[in-house]
């Protein structure tokens, strides 16, 4: 009798092997901090390699990467376990994003929607949505309430300033957080 290869005692010779290449386990979970750089360490697979690329995406394989990371979310520089972003502050929205490889074979990782594998979540730390416009009336006690995002702590800070990261004539001024229950936080800052 003929063997149809329909089922698995069908297949009786040893061909050799197959090896997968990549990141493994695909649920791998990392945290970095909207405002800062962003590198992250100990990323597991099998035969990763220094010229693997990594994006952070909302979703792996789409057009678009996610906006508002650094150098588009393309890492700048990477080791074999470590993978990196460059010097330069991040300032997306605090959030969940997509961890998404791509190694370039044929040279090919250079659209977004050739990072085809999800390795795992980035949680970036911050206040989310990046727009929570609030006014204060000078000589009046300020409050901001129900500022939110994700992971924010009591430990997080705020500084008024006419353009965030640049020093100007005004100094700016730190809020102080008084309380601080799940996601949002209020802020008060006495301006009398």
């Amino acid at each position: 009798a003929t063997a149809s290869c329909s089922i698995l005692e069908d297949f009786q010779v040893d061909a050799g092997e197959i090896t997968l290449v990549g990141p493994w386990p695909l649920h791998q979970a990392r945290t970095c901090v909207s405002g800062q750089p962003c590198e992250i360490q100990a990323l597991d697979g099998y035969h990763l390699g220094d010229t693997d690329h990594y994006l952070v995406m909302d979703t792996c394989a789409t057009q678009t990467a996610a906006p508002l990371f650094t150098g588009a979310g393309m890492r700048e520089t990477t080791a074999v376990d470590i993978v990196s972003w460059g010097q330069v502050a991040h300032t997306a929205a605090g959030g969940i994003y997509q961890l998404c490889w791509c190694r370039p074979l044929d040279g090919s990782c250079n659209l977004a929607e050739k990072y085809t594998v999800r390795l795992g979540e980035l949680a970036l730390r911050g206040p989310a949505p990046l727009r929570q416009d609030r006014t204060c009336v000078t000589g009046q006690l300020c409050r901001l309430e129900g500022i939110v995002g994700h992971l924010l702590t009591s430990l997080d800070q705020v500084m008024v300033l006419d353009t965030c990261g640049v020093s100007d004539n005004t100094g700016g001024f730190l809020l102080r957080f008084e309380s601080h229950a799940g996601p949002s936080m209020d802020l008060t800052e006495d301006y009398t």
